[in-house]
C-alpha cells in the first residue's frame, strides 16, 4: 500500500471516529448542559424545550420538579408524583412568542421574545443570589427570592 493511500486511509478512520464520538456525546447545546441539572446560574438559559429539574425521594416514591420553557412560549413548573403531573407554577405567557428565559447576570430572571421584548420578568434585580432553582418541596426560587409557593 502506498504512503499517500495510508495516509488517506488513516484520515478516514479519523474523520469515522470523530464523527461517532460526536454523535454519541450529543450536540453541546444549552439543552444538555440543563436538561440534568437542578438549577441555572447567573448568565445562563433555558430555550423553548429546555428545562431544569430536581428530583427528591427514593426510586420508588420520587417527586420530579421540572421548569420547563415551553413551545408556546410559557414557563411552567410541574410536579411529577405516582405517575400524575400537577403545574405547581407558571408565567401565563403561552401565546407570547417567548423562546428564553434569561437569568441574567443583574438577578433577574427574564422571558424574552425573539424581537427582544419581555413578556415576563422576575422583577429580583439586585435582590442576591446565584441561582434559579428548586427546593425539595417544590418552591421555585430566583435568587433569595421566592417566586412561587412550595408544590408540596
Amino acid at each position: 500500500m502506498s504512503k499517500s493511500v495510508r495516509r488517506r486511509a488513516a484520515l478516514g478512520l479519523v474523520s469515522l471516529v470523530m464523527a461517532c464520538t460526536a454523535s454519541l456525546m450529543g450536540s453541546g447545546t444549552a439543552a444538555a448542559q440543563h436538561n440534568y441539572s437542578g438549577m441555572l446560574y447567573q448568565g445562563e438559559s433555558l430555550d423553548r424545550g429546555e428545562y431544569i429539574e430536581t428530583r427528591y425521594g427514593n426510586w420508588n416514591d420520587q417527586r420530579v420538579y421540572r421548569l420547563i420553557m415551553q413551545w408556546d412560549g410559557n414557563l411552567v413548573l410541574y410536579k411529577t408524583y405516582q405517575g400524575n403531573q400537577t403545574v405547581c407554577w407558571a408565567s401565563h405567557t403561552w401565546g407570547s412568542d417567548a423562546v428564553h428565559a434569561v437569568y441574567q447576570t443583574d438577578g433577574n430572571f427574564v422571558l424574552y421574545t425573539a424581537g427582544g421584548t419581555v413578556p415576563w420578568a422576575s422583577n429580583t434585580v439586585g435582590k442576591g443570589g446565584q441561582t434559579v432553582d428548586i427546593n425539595s418541596f417544590g418552591g421555585l426560587y430566583v435568587g433569595y427570592t421566592r417566586i412561587s409557593s412550595n408544590c408540596g
